[in-house]
């Protein structure tokens, strides 16, 4: 791996003329692949290195980076770049083959004035991406694949541009370089005497803050309310997913009474398919519970969800609960009911739209 690094970069890791190399070998492709230009920066108030491919513009942050840190940053450098491709969903024979580890990381000087402003532009999107940030991790798993999902100048985007690529060190040749559990999941809302449900299929390294939007696409909630979600363990005990950037929804709860994980960095596949059920709650004053069923797993060669079905339809929004959606059927039964009109108008804005699957896909699409 060929790192191309600012002066300021270069003065941090005290890195002389003597240890620099030209980067000849990493010219032409597929070698160039392999180069990437890296940078010094400050990412929210905390020193951190940025890195990007030159041929795709791919993004890697390693953050919160201390003196010590510096020491072992060939190590971080290769494993921030392949927790990136992990969470892309890439192969891990693919990973392999194109890190090369064995080969180690050489240095140089960045190569023009054109591709520093590139590594300029993708440090403003990593800024902009900001709330997929692990702050207690030096190594994110999920802010390079939302920086990638920012299309770059004359078209494309990092992340298409990168699994594209790696075909270049498919040791199998296989069709498609990305290999990941995509989940099952039946998600019915608990509602006495009505059948309500949808079914999506999730990518594993989907995070919950993902779920959730997807459970407002499907249910078509508006999203104006407060959620969590629970998992209730063998012991008795149970775990809350929480939004951690909210607040309100973390006062709500008791740390000690409950173990606290952040939706936006909880992963699927670190609570199923070891927990096959998980309650959903939307809307702490209608209380809104979604049971989460995993019904199957099975590989995908691409990082989507996908709405599968579904059959009925959901109460209207702020309609007060179950009591309140059971008076809202008795008005709307009765059009002699002095109230029928007025709800009639009111329900028309609160209830779900009609489900069209193809909208709904293409909204899921870009979940990221």
């Amino acid at each position: 791996m060929y790192i191309q690094c600012t002066q300021k970069l270069r003065e941090k890791m005290g890195l002389m003329e003597r240890d620099l190399i030209s980067g000849k070998d990493y010219q032409q492709y597929p070698s160039s692949l392999r180069a990437w230009h890296g940078n010094l920066i400050e990412y929210n108030e905390k020193q951190s290195v940025v890195l990007i491919n030159d041929e795709t513009r791919y993004g890697v942050l390693l953050f919160g980076m201390k003196d010590k840190e510096f020491k072992k940053i060939d190590g971080l450098i290769l494993e921030g770049i392949r927790v990136a491709l992990e969470m892309e969903g890439v192969r891990p024979e693919v990973i392999e083959e194109y890190l090369q580890e064995e080969k180690g990381i050489f240095y140089g000087k960045t190569k023009n004035r054109s591709t520093v402003a590139k590594l300029n532009s993708t440090t403003r999107n990593l800024h902009m991406s900001h709330r997929a940030l692990e702050e207690d991790r030096i190594i994110q798993r999920n802010l390079s694949r939302l920086e990638s999902r920012y299309p770059v100048e004359h078209g494309g985007y990092p992340y298409a541009l990168m699994l594209l690529n790696l075909h270049a060190f498919d040791p199998y040749r296989k069709k498609s370089v990305v290999e990941t559990p995509l989940y099952q999941l039946k998600i019915q809302l608990d509602l006495k005497g009505h059948e309500v449900y949808r079914r999506v299929a999730v990518p594993g390294l989907f995070t919950f803050r993902q779920l959730h939007r997807i459970i407002m696409m499907v249910f078509d909630w508006h999203e104006t309310h407060l959620h969590f979600f629970e998992i209730e363990k063998e012991n008795g005990e149970s775990i809350r997913i929480l939004m951690d950037d909210d607040p309100e929804t973390l006062e709500c709860f008791n740390e000690e009474a409950h173990q606290i994980m952040m939706d936006k960095t909880t992963l699927l596949q670190d609570v199923f398919p070891r927990h096959n059920l998980v309650k959903y709650t939307y809307d702490l004053g209608d209380h809104w519970v979604h049971k989460i069923e995993l019904e199957q797993i099975t590989m995908a060669n691409q990082l989507e969800g996908e709405y599968l079905g579904g059959m009925g339809d959901r109460p209207p929004e702020d309609v007060g609960g179950e009591s309140g959606f059971k008076e809202y059927l008795e008005v709307i039964r009765d059009e002699e009911h002095s109230d029928h009109e007025r709800m009639k108008i009111w329900g028309e804005s609160q209830k779900e739209k009609p489900r069209d699957s193809q909208r709904i896909n293409q909204r899921i699409r870009w979940i990221f």
